[in-house]
């Protein structure tokens, strides 16, 4: 599994923590050598509530972008199981409440 990290701050603990320079100018070239990865940060939102029916139609809200989305709660109890992301493309966490 792919982790990402910040290269700079790698290169200067190289920098402070090796005894010689020569060390951390070839940890550094290393480092510089490694194509970065095509990551773009995740935008989080949460499904809020908005209205039911007496059959058991729950309406939700995105935080982020507004759309509305319904699951039947007698069938899926978690909207955020049944809709992990939004259109919009954020990432909805699991909502506290019920």
């Amino acid at each position: 599994m792919a982790r990402y990290i910040d290269a700079d701050k790698l290169k200067s603990e190289f920098n402070i923590g090796f005894g010689g320079v020569s060390h951390a100018v070839i940890a550094n070239r290393i480092i510089d050598s490694i194509p970065t990865a095509d990551v773009a940060e995740v935008k989080h939102g949460e499904w809020k509530h908005k209205r039911a029916t007496i059959d058991g139609e729950h309406y939700f809200c995105c935080s982020e972008c507004g759309r509305e989305v319904s699951v039947n709660i007698y069938d899926n109890p978690s909207v955020t199981r049944f809709y992990p992301y939004c259109h919009c493309g954020a990432k909805m966490d699991e909502r506290r409440d019920t």
